[in-house]
């Protein structure tokens, strides 16, 4: 369990074109295309599951020209022409965004690279974890202690995380050399020459020699074979204003603050209108329904200020002990608040996926019950430890039709909430709370 918080960069464009090219040709009824938008929708509601973010900001390219194509004309001047079907997804995208109630960045003469520089940076300063989401490998130059990038593979959803040793790994340099390394190498995809007839494999061995471009060029006299030397000579000034072309700007003038994300009703309306305009029906059972009699528990975010609602931490529990020390807060209040994270709004068909818990208006906590652990499936491991049972079949045999895996006896269960909720002493708080009840009974609590 960790109280940092998390804040999460996005690089629009990058994303959209992945999933317009990774995506099938949807389009709505009246002809307008969709499928970079229902790609993205997807990216979104996987992050903000996956995640759980504190703060998430999509960042665009500016629509003029940036400081790279003013030291450059040629900077990305081969790329081909956007698809039309695309084009006509980008500013309905930037909609789709401000639906999600996700915070945009956008600045004149830069790059969304750079304001994923300058916000990665800014937020580390504010104390945020920081991981960035991209399918360009310019930005792993950006990752440092506190700063990852999420590189997507196939689609938007499946990504490839990166930290320093990844980034070593992969590149034989450390993240802050990636520049250098463009530098000398150049980059096809931005039209950037670096030094012509030096290679990946040379390039990582100058740097791991020499450190730097500079440092390379300082001891060009140590530099071998010869045809080496000979192009770095001919190439002295093309391979600095190639790496300077690749180095990401963290200090651009962008004034906005980091908002933190906090999804509320009037954020899911929204959103579902929007997914109604562009009949994305499969996604609309992702959005919370206004609770209802007979349906299990929605949380419900009563009405107040943003800034009420933002003053609530939500922290993730990963272990037995986190949860138990977590619930000695409880105990010290007398008070708790609960809420349940089902499988199904029927509270009779519901199993208990995950339960959320407060102790304070200042921080919240959220236990995930990914097995779907009840107290009765904790007394069937205790039996097989005392039968020596460790396998899934002998399990199948022991417990009938109870077919899941062997249960790690350190694994977050609802058993370890018994004794709270049974605490006569120990005040109750919730919505719908006569649905929780029955859930917890089902569970056998």
């Amino acid at each position: 369990m960790s109280d940092t918080h998390k804040l999460v960069l996005i690089d629009a464009y990058s994303l959209l074109f992945r999933a317009f090219f990774s995506s099938r040709a949807l389009s709505t009824s009246d002809g307008r295309p969709t499928g970079a938008l229902y790609g993205l929708s997807n990216m979104l509601f996987t992050l903000i599951r996956n995640e759980s973010p504190d703060a998430i900001i999509v960042c665009w390219d500016a629509h003029q020209r940036t400081h790279r194509k003013q030291a450059f004309a040629e900077y990305k001047a081969h790329r081909p022409d956007t698809a039309d079907d695309l084009k006509a997804q980008m500013f309905p995208a930037r909609d789709l965004v401000a639906a999600f109630g996700v915070q945009s960045a956008e600045l004149g003469g830069y790059e969304a690279d750079d304001l994923i520089g300058t916000l990665a940076r800014r937020g580390k300063a504010e104390g945020y974890t920081v991981e960035i989401i991209t399918g360009d490998s310019d930005q792993l130059q950006l990752v440092e202690e506190g700063v990852t990038v999420q590189i997507t593979q196939k689609g938007v959803t499946e990504v490839k995380r990166y930290d320093r040793e990844v980034v070593i790994e992969r590149y034989g340099v450390p993240p802050e050399r990636i520049p250098d390394w463009k530098g000398l190498v150049g980059d096809a995809s931005d039209n950037i020459p670096g030094v012509p007839g030096i290679g990946d494999k040379t390039a990582t061995a100058l740097l791991q020699k020499f450190g730097t471009v500079d440092g390379i060029l300082e001891h060009l006299e140590e530099v071998t074979p010869p045809r080496i030397k000979a192009l770095l000579e001919t190439h002295r000034e093309q391979a600095i204003f190639s790496r300077d072309l690749a180095t990401i700007v963290c200090d651009a003038p962008f004034e906005d603050e980091i908002r933190p994300y906090f999804p509320t009703p009037e954020i899911w309306n929204r959103l579902r209108e929007a997914f109604t305009d562009l009949e994305f029906k499969s996604l609309l059972r992702y959005i919370p329904r206004e609770p209802r009699e007979g349906d299990a528990l929605v949380p419900d975010l009563e009405a107040g200020t943003p800034e009420n609602a933002f003053a609530v931490r939500l922290i993730a529990l990963d272990t037995k002990d986190e949860v138990l020390k977590a619930l000695e807060e409880v105990k010290a209040a007398g008070v708790m608040g609960i809420v349940l994270d089902t499988d199904s709004p029927a509270p009779l068909r519901s199993v208990i996926r995950g339960i959320g818990f407060a102790a304070n208006k200042e921080k919240a906590y959220y236990a995930p019950l990914p097995l779907h652990v009840t107290p009765q499936r904790t007394q069937n491991f205790e039996k097989a430890e005392k039968e020596g049972v460790r396998s899934d079949n002998e399990l199948g045999g022991l417990f009938g039709e109870e077919k899941d895996a062997i249960i790690d006896p350190d694994a977050i269960t609802l058993s370890l909430f018994s004794d709270v909720l049974a605490d006569k002493a120990i005040q109750r708080v919730a919505h719908n709370a006569k649905l929780i009840e029955i859930a917890l009974e089902r569970a056998g609590l």
